[in-house]
């Protein structure tokens, strides 16, 4: 049980360091907008799918599913740790519009707005896989909503903020709320 429990350790503890070493780089030097609900909708969803990878680890053994879902959680982790290397620093939990504020186009964000809050779903999806569980979909589900909400208030905000520079930004980086048009 315990070296199973290890496997996710590991990772949590990486993504632990990330984020603290992110927010220590600089403070938040802006007018906080917005951000708390989607937080906390992440943070339960994420302990609520922990308990069920422990629940799943101690009832049973290392199965193909569980090395399915701990590869996606890797890759999400990967995926956020290159996006906090590409802030450098720029990083808040809450949705802040800095006095310094700019489009950040390097690393990651070339290619995708919004890395960190698509690499935090994918590690819940990557424990959700883990814990075979079908309570997991329900807080999944909750936390894809949120991440909708959170990016779409994001982008209009940095759209104000930052205008024409963010808006072709946008043109050349993707983002999940892309897939749905009504947002």
């Amino acid at each position: 049980m315990f070296y199973r429990l290890l496997w996710l350790v590991v990772p949590l503890l990486l993504r632990q360091y990330q984020t603290t070493r992110a927010i220590g780089k600089r403070g938040a030097k802006g007018e906080i907008i917005e951000g708390l609900p989607s937080v906390i909708t992440w943070l339960i969803t994420y302990l609520v799918l922990l308990g069920l990878v422990v629940r799943q680890l101690a009832d049973q053994s290392l199965t193909w599913r569980f090395w399915i879902g701990y590869i996606v959680f890797w890759l999400a982790v990967i995926l956020r740790w290159r996006a906090f290397r590409a802030l450098k620093g720029f990083y808040t939990e809450a949705v802040v519009i800095q006095r310094d504020h700019r489009v950040v186009s390097d690393g990651i964000y070339r290619y995708l707005r919004h890395p960190l809050h698509l690499g935090l779903w994918f590690e819940m999806l990557g424990l959700a896989i883990i814990s075979v569980s079908w309570l997991s979909l329900l807080p999944l589900a909750l936390a894809l909503a949120a991440l909708l909400l959170r990016n779409r208030n994001e982008e209009y905000l940095l759209e104000k903020h930052l205008g024409d520079e963010y808006r072709r930004y946008r043109q050349t980086a993707w983002d999940i709320t892309d897939l749905i048009s009504y947002l």
